[in-house]
């Protein structure tokens, strides 16, 4: 993981008074959430119910986001930056509101998007990533005539359901931005946010498959392909578990290791390594017992260097569990299995499967990767990534 990954909320004061923008903005700040994310041309765009002027509850937004030391990005377009009285040349207007990052969502040359990376007032011009036939060239004169430094890159989200884009596409551009030394965003979407943006959809996500699983699972998966520099949930207004959840997403085996086990491991063990992430995978357990679950749970696994192309391998477990032959069924894709101790020296192994394997005696099932998880096991497979898993809700 290159560094820690900042989180963000959007607010849309178009639906939402002072108060409510302030509560808010307090429950993220106090959950340590940096950023957020709004939009002053919604009205511009013909959403529903919205305000077609910068109004004071927008000024409130942007003061009390600078008050609280939370980082504001303001979604702009061509002509709404006229109508507030700024140029291409001119960024005064923004800079009057506080506003420190304003995210192109349109309207814009090639060159005029690379001239505003040069104003005097430190804002950060915010290019929309999910515009791939323009970004080599974009870039490209942002290096000749512009400024790297105040040139930052975020995916677009996308109310309609169906509409959103793969996760390989918004990776690539990603790290192509990266590779210059400008950072990227990204949204994910809640699963019982408010409906603002759009009555008929679901979620406010950039990728489209994370339309319809938890929020944690999609920062999870966009932690792990390590591309982007914040995350920021689309819809407004998501449920309190949801934002403390997101934001224990990061987390680093430094946090987790147990002493025992970072004895174990003392050898391989440095502070590079120790800053690494280290997801937690939902399961559901079989047939086992309290102890053994909170056993297994407190393990950080990593998969072999020698990568299995049927399963994944988690070896931390061998001197740990010796298990009698339990449950020796059919293997299927996603379950989790024990070696028992018919396994001999492999005994207390624990394997994840990637594809549906037959039973044998020497193999105790004992759970199952939750479907929405499915996704990161691939990603586990083919990185160094530590993990543990995790039963309950």
């Amino acid at each position: 993981m290159a560094g820690k990954v900042a989180f963000g909320v959007s607010i849309y004061p178009d639906f939402y008074d002072q108060n409510a923008c302030k509560e808010m903005l307090d429950q993220a700040k106090n959950l340590g959430y940096q950023r957020v994310f709004t939009s002053i041309q919604l009205g511009d765009l013909g959403f529903e119910q919205t305000k077609d002027e910068i109004n004071d509850d927008f000024k409130f937004l942007f003061s009390y986001a600078a008050k609280i030391g939370m980082v504001l990005h303001v979604d702009i377009n061509d002509r709404v930056l006229k109508k507030i009285g700024a140029t291409v040349d001119n960024l005064k207007p923004l800079a009057d509101w506080q506003i420190p990052i304003i995210r192109l969502d349109g309207g814009f040359s090639v060159r005029e998007i690379a001239e505003m990376t040069n104003n005097g007032y430190g804002i950060i011009i915010e290019e929309n990533l999910s515009n791939y036939s323009e970004l080599t060239e974009r870039l490209a004169m942002v290096k000749e005539i512009g400024n790297l430094q105040q040139y930052y890159g975020c995916h677009n989200f996308f109310p309609r359901c169906d509409t959103g884009i793969i996760i390989e596409d918004a990776v690539k551009v990603a790290k192509m931005y990266q590779d210059v030394g400008c950072k990227t965003g990204i949204f994910i979407s809640s699963l019982y946010a408010d409906k603002d943006l759009n009555q008929m959809g679901r979620g406010v996500p950039t990728i489209e498959k994370h339309r319809y699983i938890p929020a944690k699972i999609q920062a999870m998966e966009l932690l792990l392909h390590d591309c982007f520099d914040y995350i920021i949930f689309g819809d407004s207004n998501p449920r309190e578990d949801e934002l403390k959840e997101v934001i224990s997403a990061y987390q680093t085996l430094n946090d987790v290791i147990t002493p025992e086990q970072r004895e174990k491991w003392k050898k391989h063990l440095n502070q590079q390594r120790l800053n690494t992430l280290c997801i937690d995978i939902p399961v559901y357990w079989e047939n086992l017992d309290p102890k053994t679950i909170s056993t297994l749970e407190s393990i950080v696994f990593l998969n072999r260097n020698d990568i299995a192309q049927k399963v994944i391998r988690g070896t931390q477990s061998r001197d740990i569990f010796q298990l009698a032959p339990n449950l020796p069924i059919r293997r299927v894709k996603h379950s989790i299995t024990i070696d028992n101790t018919k396994s001999n020296r492999y005994c207390g192994e624990l394997q994840i499967m990637l594809e549906d394997l037959e039973s044998v005696e020497y193999v105790n099932v004992i759970g199952m990767v939750k479907p929405y998880a499915k996704d990161l096991l691939a990603l586990l497979q083919r990185e160094p990534v530590f993990f543990r898993l995790r039963g309950g809700k």
